[in-house]
């Protein structure tokens, strides 16, 4: 499945483009990132937004390639994070979720890449195609599936943080027709999608204090016995 990435202007600039262009899968491809004009926001009830008139204007979809993704530091008409436009075309704003994201360490990244696994799975489902159908899939509840709703908008770092695919959309897309192995190599893939270590660190520590305090205590003193060892040998050498 080709995949080509567009820009609407310029996106947030902690957005690390090519680490998504390089991301590996065996469902997918990104062939190309390339960046389109700025699109102008027009007022609606609930505020500024991209309307999507203008959306669908502004982004082609190409022959050759499978899906087309744009990414806007706009908000969407409609209040939406993640919006189809087309049969092979996808809108994903990072503007309702980049302070959200930040706030948990959560590299934009993460976001960004669990958007795009989710449209594949739409892909796949719907017979290489994004159908109308794709609105229905989702559940309220929140699980930390990349199938999740997110009626709260917070909930996304949930399926941002460390993406998974719950036990009843399993189910269903074992239902489907998908190339063989597919959900349990997505399952796997997806498992790569997690904050940097040095915040996986900071996030256990914060959950077990009191392990945490226990074993700096042991380091602490496993450091000073070695040293008071190393002391007394360089001394008997001496």
């Amino acid at each position: 499945m080709k995949i080509a990435i567009n820009t609407l202007g310029q996106v947030n600039h902690a957005l690390d483009l090519k680490c998504i262009e390089k991301w590996k899968s065996e469902y997918f491809k990104i062939v190309s990132v390339f960046e389109l004009p700025f699109i102008e926001v027009d007022h609606f009830e609930d505020g500024y937004c991209v309307p999507n008139e203008k959306l669908v204007k502004a982004i082609r979809s190409i022959p050759e390639i499978d899906l087309t993704i744009a990414l806007v530091d706009q908000p969407l008409e409609g209040n939406y994070y993640m919006h189809r436009l087309g049969e092979k075309v996808a809108v994903v704003s990072i503007h309702p979720v980049k302070n959200i994201l930040t706030f948990e360490n959560i590299p934009l990244e993460n976001y960004v890449v669990r958007c795009i696994y989710e449209m594949v799975c739409f892909w796949y489902e719907c017979g290489s195609m994004v159908t109308e159908s794709v609105y229905s899939i989702p559940h309220h509840e929140t699980r930390g599936c990349l199938f999740d709703m997110n009626v709260l908008i917070q909930d996304i770092r949930f399926s941002s943080e460390s993406p998974r695919i719950c036990q009843s959309c399993c189910s269903r897309m074992s239902t489907k027709s998908l190339p063989q192995g597919f959900l349990q190599n997505v399952i796997s893939e997806i498992k790569r999608i997690k904050k940097p270590l040095y915040f996986r660190i900071l996030d256990w520590i914060r959950e077990h204090p009191i392990y945490a305090i226990g074993i700096t205590s042991i380091w602490a003193l496993t450091l000073n016995i070695l040293a008071n060892f190393l002391t007394e040998i360089i001394r008997s050498g001496v």
